[in-house]
């Protein structure tokens, strides 16, 4: 099958003219330092994705080449690992410069959803899994989250027939693998949840106790974010606001709130009013304080 008529397949609209030819090579090399066996592995490969951009309607075929670099040693549980990922136009030219790239530390790269490329960071000693997740349109981080699977506790709300106005909450344990960067300067943080839509980093939420002691007390297994509409009790991981059918203005996104389970007993709650997290209206906890930070 020839580029054009693989991009008939994949994408609507014509085809683009030209042919992307790429290598990459995998490297190993494993050896000994004294008694410790140390082994250094770069996998490089390909992966064609197709994230469906709301905007336009479309889909856009990407080819991504990707690089995942792991070092281990067999006396330490951690390892080293970073991931690079290059994006392309499916049928731009070999000398064309990538749309987009990125880095971040990991042992794994893939595709989640229609919209994201997630990291995964192994946990060490008891540490949760990090999973970090970047929109496969441009490239830009938008959430970390922890949680039992890719990609960690999350939450997606969507206003029908309006042409992409969507929004996910990422919760953000704690005691996970890259606590220390993530909470630095934070004693007390209990939780970081991130707000996005499927290209930008919307919002970014602190919650920490005044008592460091007190982290303990939030760091449940069953923690979970979800959205509360208005008029129900429960919060659900997956909601739509028919009451803002067919409106396209983010003033649409309200009659709702954010939850934001730390255990079973343990939870607060946070109005959205026209996409804007009311933090001046949030119920918590006692003892928790939450704040905004920049997003980034």
């Amino acid at each position: 099958m020839g580029l054009a008529a693989l991009l008939s397949l994949l994408a609507a609209g014509p085809a683009v003219a030209g042919t992307l030819s790429l290598r990459a090579e995998s490297t190993a090399e494993i050896g000994l330092d004294g008694d410790t066996l140390v082994s250094h592995l770069v996998n490089r490969g390909f992966a064609v994705e197709r994230p469906y951009d709301h905007a336009t309607g479309r889909y856009v075929p990407l080819l991504l080449r990707q690089q995942v670099d792991v070092v281990r040693r067999s006396d330490a549980e951690a390892s080293v690992a970073a991931v690079e990922v290059a994006a392309w136009n499916l049928g731009a030219d070999s000398d064309t410069p990538p749309l987009w790239t990125l880095t971040g530390d990991g042992e794994a790269a893939q595709s989640w959803g229609e919209q994201f490329l997630v990291i995964t960071k192994l946990g060490c000693c008891g540490a949760r899994d990090v999973y970090t997740g970047y929109s496969l349109l441009n490239g830009k981080r938008l959430f970390s989250a922890t949680g039992n699977r890719l990609p960690g506790d999350w939450a997606r709300l969507e206003v029908p027939n309006s042409g992409g106005l969507l929004r996910w909450a990422f919760l953000h344990a704690a005691y996970s693998a890259d606590a220390d960067s993530i909470f630095a300067g934070f004693p007390g943080a209990v939780a970081l949840v991130s707000y996005v839509s499927e290209t930008e980093p919307e919002r970014r939420l602190l919650f920490s106790v005044a008592d460091p002691h007190e982290v303990d007390r939030f760091m449940g297994w069953d923690s979970m974010v979800g959205f509360i509409v208005e008029g129900h009790d429960q919060a659900e991981q997956q909601v739509e606001l028919w009451s803002s059918d067919g409106r396209r203005d983010r003033a649409a996104i309200g009659g709702i709130s954010l939850s934001v389970r730390f255990t079973e007993n343990l939870v607060a709650t946070i109005p959205i009013v026209e996409d804007t997290l009311d933090l001046a209206r949030a119920t918590l906890p006692k003892g928790l304080v939450v704040r905004e930070l920049p997003v980034k």
